[in-house]
């Protein structure tokens, strides 16, 4: 009966019994192996065969405690890659926070979790140190190594390496010796230890809680590797994002070489959209991005020719049709690359008037694209504050009178009201930026 309820509570079941009995009938062997018992012996015992029989089932508990803790391993393991796929945001990854994650898995308190690991970049002179403190608190240290003291540590590329202290053949002061000083001095001492490497970067766990072993180690090179992809993912997208970037703006510059508008206009334009932008409370990701495309809104001015761009009087109706057309050339250009959508909506749209009087279609009100809204005022402020062929810079304080009053040419009632309004309150803003990046010429 004790037996069984041994077997049958689960925080007991795994523990060895080992049945020691006079009773010698074969339904009373039944009888205690069915009751749970790990192995069965009829007195008289022998006490070497006692002692061997309690050894073999302590092996098999520290076995099943091994895959147990392999076990839950693997779930912290599918757990930290769930959430690092789940907050992945490639071009704002952060790897702080996802090595924190790591080690608060790996070392989450349990009965065979190390006390800390060390993660060493790809530079191989900059590794980073997580230790587990009371609580449960994970703190972070870096750490500045010397590569060739890491080598009695780090195993081969893409290997594991494990080390128990008495398995080496040394005293423990002896098996301090092999550790860099750094990590020393952290940890005071070290038991054992199991490594990773792979992709440049070494990952060290320390001071399991008993012999480190295989079944550790392996659970260590999943979470690495999983954390080292992520990484790697992201490094991989941000260079194409800043290659992608880098497109755009050399098309915009290209733009601008046919144009009297500067590099610093594109710029201002960018600026002053993220401001009204953050101003109107779009989402962040809006406002990034309209903080880089909004300098795109020229870029069909490629196709008009600079005779029309920089005649210093007023143009032909024939001309007005061509300089009107640079918005649907834009759009053409840009195409309809998803990516560029925000860019393509902006060239096509940001002559549009929220009363309806603008072009190339005569859009009015919410018809317009809320990026070509707000590239709209941003664009005319600045060109009110430029120098232009056909009129002077004017000072900041005349360029809002006629934004905000109206001059005959441009009226309030062109803009998205929440636009207009959301400029007036950061006019000063807009003073601001224009200074900050103002051209040698304005």
């Amino acid at each position: 009966e004790v037996c069984r309820r041994i077997k049958d509570d689960p925080e007991t079941a795994f523990i060895p019994v080992v049945m020691v009995t006079a009773l010698d009938r074969p339904e009373d062997k039944v009888q205690g192996i069915e009751a749970g018992a790990d192995d069965f012996l009829t007195k008289p015992v022998r006490r070497e065969e006692l002692i061997a029989r309690v050894r073999t089932a302590l092996k098999m508990k520290d076995l099943h405690d091994r895959l147990q803790s392999a076990y839950k391993g693997v779930d912290r393991l599918n757990e930290h890659m769930m959430l690092a796929l789940t907050s992945f945001e490639p071009l704002s990854f952060d790897r702080d926070a996802i090595e924190m994650d790591l080690a608060k898995r790996l070392l989450v308190p349990d009965e065979r979790a190390p006390q800390a690991l060390l993660i060493v970049s790809d530079e191989g002179n900059v590794g980073r140190m997580y230790r587990r403190r009371g609580g449960g608190e994970i703190t972070r240290d870096e750490l500045h190594l010397n590569p060739p003291s890491l080598k009695s540590v780090s195993p081969d590329e893409g290997e594991v390496r494990i080390s128990n202290w008495w398995q080496e053949g040394k005293t423990l002061p002896e098996y301090q010796s092999r550790f860099p000083k750094e990590v020393f001095n952290l940890l005071k001492f070290v038991e054992n230890f199991a490594a990773f490497r792979t992709g440049g970067t070494l990952v060290v766990a320390f001071n399991y809680a008993g012999d480190v072993s295989a079944f550790e180690a392996e659970v260590l090179k999943g979470l690495a590797i999983h954390t080292l992809v992520i990484s790697t993912m992201s490094r991989q997208i941000q260079e194409t994002e800043r290659a992608f970037r880098y497109s755009v703006e050399a098309l915009s510059r290209a733009a601008e070489e046919n144009d009297e508008e500067t590099w610093e206009h594109t710029i201002r334009v960018n600026e002053y959209a993220r401001t009204l932008a953050e101003e109107i409370g779009m989402p962040s990701r809006f406002v990034e991005d309209i903080g880089f495309f909004a300098q795109m809104h020229d870029v069909g001015k490629i196709h008009v020719h600079p005779d029309i761009l920089r005649k210093p009087g007023k143009l032909t109706p024939e001309e007005w049709e061509v300089m009107k057309s640079h918005t649907i050339a834009g759009a053409k250009i840009l195409g309809e690359e998803p990516r560029l959508k925000m860019a393509r909506n902006i060239a096509l749209s940001h002559h549009e008037k929220w009363n309806g009087s603008g072009y190339p279609y005569g859009l009015k009100g919410e018809q317009i694209p809320m990026e070509g809204r707000i590239t709209m005022m941003a664009d005319v402020y600045d060109a009110l504050r430029s120098k232009r062929p056909y009129k002077p810079a004017f000072p900041h304080e005349k360029a809002y009178k006629i934004i905000v009053e109206g001059d005959g040419r441009t009226t309030p009632d062109h803009f998205d009201p929440d636009i207009f309004e959301a400029f007036k309150r950061r006019a000063d803003d807009f003073a601001d930026i224009f200074e900050r990046y103002k051209g040698e010429d304005e």
